[in-house]
């Protein structure tokens, strides 16, 4: 299995100082890969992008996965969901995605894909499907996989279990459309994740943090907090990529926290 961390770019785009110690973190840490927010891409110049290509390259980490497929403010559900808009979205940036060598590109967008008061559930389901049977056709074209993320009901109340994503990746019908499975959103909606072994060709990716208080995993913890996700994954067989997507523990330094993640996932997937 390969591990990475899900880093933003706000180092580049807003100043700010944590995300660059985490970015930095994970290329000294050992990581197999870092995970970016892809369409963060797009808002980076030339000399900013040519930066973290060349911090990629000499720390040897690749960037083999992405989140936030999406913008925040493109509407994916409702009256203003405008699939040729869509279309036009992935065209941009799933070539960047192709440029990085990333092959995952994960959707979540769950304030995006929300059922809000007066939509039609249903409705809002045939909409998402609309999106990534749009969608699919770019992937396919460039080579690069779209995974559903599930999310815990606190976060958004459309597509809240694996088997919801897995069903809806079916729907779409595409083989480079399919579903992660996020520790943290499985057991805040109490879930069993033993679904994955049963559904096992659906899952493409894997997100992790500790469920208590969402931050990142550390080598104190009880392993019991994540017995039941470790015994799915490997009876699953799954031997793909795990990230770690997680806030810092209070009172930890960035780099220290990065750095004792990923030793904790060596001691639980080892």
């Amino acid at each position: 299995m390969q591990f990475g961390y899900c880093a933003n770019l706000n180092f580049l785009l807003q100043g700010d100082e944590v995300s660059k110690e985490i970015f930095y973190g994970v290329l000294e840490a050992g990581y197999d890969y870092i995970e970016m927010p892809l369409s963060a891409f797009l808002l980076l110049t030339p000399e900013q992008r040519k930066q973290v290509d060349a911090d990629l390259k000499q720390a040897n980490v690749p960037c083999k996965a992405n989140f936030l497929l999406f913008p925040h403010d493109l509407a994916l559900v409702g009256p203003n969901l405008n699939l040729t808009d869509i279309k036009s979205h992935a065209e941009k940036v799933l070539p960047v995605a192709v440029e990085i060598g990333s092959e995952n590109v994960i959707f979540g967008n769950g304030g995006s894909r929300r059922v809000q008061d007066g939509m039609d559930r249903e409705a809002v389901k045939s909409q998402l499907i609309d999106v990534l049977k749009t969608v699919a056709p770019v992937a396919e074209k460039y080579g690069v996989n779209i995974a559903i993320e599930p999310l815990c009901q606190k976060e958004t109340n459309m597509i809240n279990s694996y088997a919801e994503g897995a069903e809806m990746a079916r729907m779409v019908g595409s083989s480079r459309v399919g579903t992660v499975m996020d520790w943290y959103h499985v057991a805040m909606d109490n879930q069993d994740p033993m679904i994955a072994p049963r559904d096992l060709p659906q899952l493409f990716h894997l997100h992790i943090a500790n469920p208590k208080g969402r931050v990142t995993p550390a080598p104190s913890d009880d392993p019991a907090l994540y017995d039941a996700f470790v015994k799915a994954v490997k009876e699953a067989g799954y031997n793909g990529r795990l990230s770690v997507e997680a806030g810092l523990p209070e009172g930890v330094a960035p780099k220290v926290a990065v750095r004792d993640a990923l030793v904790t996932l060596k001691g639980l997937f080892g």
